[in-house]
């Protein structure tokens, strides 16, 4: 069974990933937020109540962030309403946006909530397609995407997610005439901040943060690079969250404080 979620909300690419999982697994079901919540990583929300409405057969908003969204639906037993739910495999998307850097790893919501899944000891899938206004994509590119997931989702409801695996993120360029994947690494960045200083209507100062598209060094690897969306080919990055804690090398780097650590 997938659990479905996303940070944009109802859309229509959330629409067209609910269908195709629904025609994989019809038990599957989504949890989204209510309203947009980019940006917003795995942010929770403590101080407030979450509130969750039924706005369709198999579909739910929640008045939280993406993260609160799978971590209410992996835990489907503990709320009335949800408990005919058994979620096995979280998938996010689909994002009106790529998600290919560290920096959106770090940054995104729809990365958030299968780091949710991850932590709670589910396997995760996202996925993104590189922007445009949704009546720019044409249908080739969309029957393509959504054949695609479609193929995907069976895989993994056949053989699942390999152990070694804990998320994998997919990404899609905006025009796809024709299948072609790369399995790639994630970059370091792919926006650099840009700050606009303005005045308010009543004159006070204010800052605005945005970003620009960060150009890739002459070096750059193309498979670490949104250079592989503008060739129009699928990108897939499998992730793994593995803790190195490097240990001796603490120990050796504060030997010289007083009292050595042990």
């Amino acid at each position: 069974m997938f659990l479905l979620s996303n940070d944009d909300g109802k859309t229509p690419l959330l629409d067209l990933l609910f269908e195709v999982s629904k025609s994989v697994d019809q038990n599957s079901f989504a949890i989204i937020p209510d309203r947009q919540r980019s940006a917003t990583s795995k942010a929770m929300t403590f101080h407030k109540p979450l509130r969750l409405k039924k706005i369709q057969e198999d579909m739910y908003t929640l008045n939280g962030n993406p993260a609160d969204c799978v971590a209410v639906g992996l835990h489907a037993n503990q709320v009335q309403e949800l408990k005919k739910y058994k979620p096995e495999v979280v998938v996010s998307g689909i994002n009106n946006g790529h998600n290919i850097s560290k920096q959106s790893f770090l940054t995104s919501g729809t990365i958030g909530a299968c780091l949710e899944a991850v932590i709670h000891g589910k396997k995760a899938i996202a996925f993104s397609i590189d922007y445009r206004p949704i009546n720019e994509y044409d249908q080739t590119t969309l029957t393509n995407v959504k054949n695609f997931v479609k193929e995907l989702l069976q895989n993994v409801k056949r053989n699942g997610i390999p152990k070694e695996i804990d998320l994998i993120s997919v990404n899609f360029p905006s025009k796809l005439h024709k299948i072609q994947i790369e399995i790639t690494k994630l970059k370091n960045k792919n926006f650099d901040v840009e700050l606009v200083e303005g005045i308010d209507p009543e004159e006070r100062k204010y800052l605005w943060l945005s970003g620009i598209y960060h150009k890739c060094d002459d070096d750059c690897n193309d498979k670490e690079c949104h250079h592989l969306l503008n060739q129009n080919k699928i990108t897939i990055t499998p992730l793994r969250l593995e803790e190195k804690y490097f240990i001796n090398e603490m120990k050796d780097w504060l030997s010289d404080l007083h009292g050595r650590s042990s």
